[in-house]
């Protein structure tokens, strides 16, 4: 055969297409040969199997349709459903997700790719004390870094409140952030005092 062997019942390791063909047994006892018998070995390519990359996660988003091919295998892995894929089930980290495909032939294969979690951060506006009406302008900060500020009052550039564009009242502020992954928002509520009127009689 393509690959002669001197031992009864060989056994071909990590068998190639190439170790594929017409096998001829001849058993020789003390120096007398048999006739030869012959069969054929058919040895088939592994299916040819993907997985489709899934983009960075926030562990709030919506499960994620995995896409292997060929269709009809099976999927595995932290955070997996059938053929969802659930970054609120798997929790933020690193996770391994095969896809594991048999073909007519039985012949197994299977493509692997990692999907990143992110967990959402938790957006905190410090708080501000009572303002009095006509109050200078209060520095606004929040975390994490790098979001924006909106409401009543609020000078998202400069990221201050000025009281004194507002009549007494309570007011809202919004803190919004995102890393194009996760998003996270906060609100704050700022009240806003009149001033006491002051009088004298005459």
């Amino acid at each position: 055969g393509p690959n002669p062997y001197s031992q009864q019942n060989p056994t071909i390791n990590n068998a190639t297409t190439s170790d594929g063909g017409e096998y001829k047994l001849i058993i020789t006892v003390d120096g007398c040969e048999s006739d030869e018998a012959a069969t054929t070995v058919v040895i088939n390519d592994k299916p040819t199997v993907t997985l489709d990359p899934v983009s960075v996660l926030c562990d709030d988003a919506s499960p994620v349709v995995l896409v292997g091919n060929p269709n009809s295998g099976t999927y595995n892995g932290n955070g997996v459903s059938g053929n969802l894929f659930d970054p609120a089930d798997a929790k933020a980290g690193t996770h391994v997700v095969s896809y594991t495909y048999t073909d007519n032939n039985n012949c197994t294969n299977e493509a692997i790719i990692n999907i990143e979690v992110q967990e959402k951060p938790e957006a905190i506006i410090s708080s501000i004390d009572q303002l009095c009406e006509g109050a200078a302008d209060v520095p606004l900060f929040a975390s994490p870094a790098g979001g924006q500020f909106s409401g009543e009052g609020v000078i998202p550039a400069s990221e201050v409140f000025k009281p004194s564009l507002l009549t007494p009242d309570t007011y809202t502020i919004k803190y919004s952030w995102t890393d194009n992954v996760c998003s996270a928002e906060a609100t704050l509520d700022v009240e806003i005092r009149a001033n006491p009127i002051v009088s004298i009689d005459e």
